[in-house]
């Protein structure tokens, strides 16, 4: 339905109205007159957007709507908590006495990236990363989480804790984590 009315959005055409030829978004030369398919003197039909169709299949990068198991009903539940797996690249990085340092994103099956201000002073070998930890606060949970050992740390070069400018920095596991399992 390339000439549906329904099917376009006008655009401002920033060139000489009088002109009866222009160009579309992807560059190709066409010509109009005022009005065509609807759109207004001054402006040029353009295809609306249409949004990526939707997958009901969990992917990388996405959160999983409704979790990776039933809610667990608790009296410390709060409507808007997070459910078991939902975002499973979160990660939380910890000291090696399981003190809470900050937390992070799993980007691939070795890296987490992080803020520099909350490892900045320590070394690869001081922090630890857990994954898939979901209350924090109980033990009631469907799976153990799994602590990953980290060797090497590297923050922004041109990071400035006055401003928090280039506030990011990357860890690196000890050994590369299984993804699919």
């Amino acid at each position: 339905s390339g000439n549906d009315k329904r099917d376009r959005r006008a655009t401002p055409h920033q060139g000489d109205s009088s002109i009866n030829s222009t160009l579309d978004i992807q560059g190709r030369a066409y010509s109009h007159s005022a009005g065509l398919y609807g759109c207004p003197t001054g402006y040029v039909c353009c295809r609306s957007p249409r949004p990526p169709p939707t997958s009901s299949r969990n992917s990388c990068g996405r959160r999983h709507a409704s979790g990776a198991v039933p809610r667990i009903k608790t009296p410390q539940y709060v409507k808007g908590d997070t459910d078991f797996g939902e975002y499973p690249w979160h990660v939380a990085i910890l000291r090696r006495t399981d003190k809470y340092v900050c937390g992070g994103a799993l980007i691939d099956e070795r890296h987490v990236l992080t803020a520099a201000h909350c490892v900045h002073g320590m070394s690869g070998n001081e922090v630890k990363v857990r994954l898939g930890e979901w209350d924090v606060h109980s033990h009631t949970e469907f799976y153990h989480h799994l602590d990953m050992s980290t060797d090497f740390m590297v923050i922004h070069p041109d990071y400035y804790a006055g401003n928090l400018h280039n506030d990011i920095a990357l860890i690196r596991l000890y050994r590369y984590l299984d993804l699919l399992s």
